[in-house]
Order: C-alpha cells, then structure tokens, then sequence
C-alpha cells in the first residue's frame, strides 16, 4: 500500500506564485510559470493521469478546475483499490451539473451526497475521460462524496462508505495509526514547508536476497538493514534549500540508529535509474542522519536527510524553460516502485 499526500498551495508559496494561482482563472494560469512548478511534484495520486488533468483542465468533467481549486490531496493505492481525497473549493450544484450530464446517479450515504457510476471496481475503457481526475484515464467506476471543503472518490462503495464515516468520526483514520503519526510528526517542522509525502508499506518478502546484480545496484557491500514497520519519502523546502526525507519507523531509538547509517550509506552510493551519479556526485546533495522519537506514539523514526539548492537560475534566460525543484525526489519516488535498493531489507 502507498499513500500519496500533495499540497499545491505550498508549492505555490514556495515557488512565489501563490498571489497569482489566487487571482487569476485557468486560462491564464496556463499561459505562466504555474504549470511548470507542477513538475516538481512525484506524489500525485494514481487515480489520474496528472499531465491531462493540468493541462487539458477538469471543470467540463467534474464542475471544478484542478489547477485553480484543488489545495491538497491524499490518495492511497492498494491494488485493486485506490482512493481519493481532495481539499479545496468546489461548488457543489458545479459538480452535480457536470456529473449528472455524464449520467452519474445521486444517492447519499449518511447524509452526503454521492454521485456514482458502473459497478464496484468496474472500467468502461470506451468511456475513457484522461481529464477526470476520478480514474477517468481508465474509465473506472466512481463514488465521488461531497463533503465540507472535501471532495472524496473511490471505485468501490465499501471504500467510500469507509471514507465518509472516518470524515464523520465514527472510525479511526491513518492520523490514529501510530506509524503513521510518528512519520507525519517526523517529516513536519514549524520551519520550512512540507510540499509532498509518499509513505509505503514492505512486505517481508521485500529482501535483498537474490536481486544483487542489477543494473543500477551498487550493493555488494550492504549491510543488514532491520524490517521497519512503514516508510515515507519526503519533500520539504527550508528557505533555498531543497530537503529530502526517508523515514523509517522502528520500536526503539537504538534500532532507528542503526537503520538511519545504514541507509545513508546505501544512499551515498546510490546510483537512481536515469540519474548521471549518486546524490552528492549529481545534485552536490549533503547526506545527514538523525533519530526522531514520537512523543504521541513512543515510536522512533529513522531519519535520511538529502540536502541540497534549488536550480539557480530556475528560468533559463536563453532559453525560458523552467527548472523545477525535486530533481532527486523524483528519482527516489520513480525507484520506490523496483529498483530502490537502499530501502531493501537485508536480514541479520
């Protein structure tokens, strides 16, 4: 399973757009830098095909624009499911007008109104819509909640029935799992700016034993690295500089220790596919660790931190094309998936 959490409106402040993503409508969002900054981000969530939904535009689909109302998302990937929540400003009759003319059915679930179409987990792929952010590149099935300040989606109904009872408080959510609040505490601080969060599960089958050899796998010399309950991969901005978290969540202090030089020394070798060097040979990234103990969950976090500037100039004055930050994050985020050697198990 992986979460993916994204903040737009941070980005936006951090790359110094914010003013202009708050005053200005989607045609002329598309004609400035604010597409580009978009490029940054690696966490976008699975349901949809991010490059359509930016630049072709959603509000004919769904009644509401992405790149002008959308703050933030969450959505999780657990194959077959998926899910969706998104935070922002979304006008409800907007939404209905757009759905219902795509013969989207309404009924409410405790009192929220959702519109919804085919049945559980189907895909109509003659019905494809790559700018609908609901799974709309796939032609999924929808249950689209309209709840305050939220829009939630999932193609099953016991997932979106299990999402507007968390959003009514009748279930716990992924805040009150203690991994994932020591990882959420660990990779939030009152400086700087958290942009973007993957955060993945392992399972114990996830060793290192029998893939040593591949193209891109420095690891001959790896050590043991300890299972660890849950991952994260985070991004953050800290004035100019660029700050790169892995986390990893373990029992105790000592073993957070050992797993935080352990992975730091995997990471300085490192090589990411499609990269040119490792970190520090690519990007000139400095390496740090630290252990962070969750005082909410008595859990401690193994901490890799990757530091380094943001691309200077970010507009090249030749040329005009803009550089957008989160060049080794993206490389770290497209790795996760199969090649990321550093976070592999290695057993005692």
């Amino acid at each position: 399973m992986t979460v993916r959490f994204a903040d737009y409106r941070t980005l936006y402040e951090v790359e110094g757009v914010e003013v202009l993503w708050l005053t200005t409508d989607y045609e002329a969002l598309w004609d400035t830098v604010l597409p580009e900054t978009l490029g940054r981000l690696a966490a976008f969530p699975v349901t949809m095909d991010a490059g359509s939904v930016i630049s072709w535009g959603t509000r004919g689909q769904v009644g509401f624009e992405w790149l002008t109302q959308v703050e933030r998302s969450l959505g999780f990937f657990a194959p077959p499911y998926s899910g969706l929540v998104i935070e922002g400003s979304f006008d409800g009759n907007e939404v209905a007008v757009a759905l219902e003319a795509r013969e989207f059915e309404q009924t409410a679930v405790n009192d929220v109104v959702v519109w919804h179409h085919y049945e559980d987990g189907a895909h109509n792929i003659s019905e494809r819509q790559p700018s609908d952010p609901f799974g709309g590149h796939m032609g999924a099935a929808a249950r689209i909640a309209l709840l305050p300040g939220y829009l939630a989606n999932a193609p099953y109904w016991d997932q979106i029935n299990d999402i507007i009872s968390t959003a009514q408080g009748a279930q716990p959510s992924l805040a009150d799992n203690p991994d994932y609040r020591a990882l959420a505490d660990a990779i939030t601080a009152p400086e700087g700016f958290l942009i973007q969060a993957i955060f993945f599960n392992v399972e114990p089958t996830y060793l290192l034993e029998g893939l040593l050899g591949g193209e891109h796998d420095p690891t001959i010399d790896y050590g043991p690295l300890a299972p660890y309950a849950l991952g994260v991969l985070a991004d953050r901005q800290e004035g100019s500089d660029q700050v790169h978290l892995i986390g990893l969540v373990y029992p105790d202090a000592a073993s957070a220790q050992q797993a935080a030089e352990e992975v730091a020394q995997r990471i300085s070798v490192f090589v990411p596919p499609y990269a040119d060097g490792t970190a520090a040979e690519q990007l000139g990234a400095q390496l740090s660790t630290r252990v962070f103990e969750s005082d909410s969950t008595g859990n401690a976090v193994a901490l890799i931190e990757a530091r380094y500037p943001l691309p200077e100039p970010q507009i090249d004055p030749e040329t005009g094309d803009f550089a957008p930050g989160g060049l080794l994050y993206r490389m770290w985020a497209g790795a996760l998936g199969s090649q990321f050697y550093p976070l592999m198990v290695v057993p005692e």
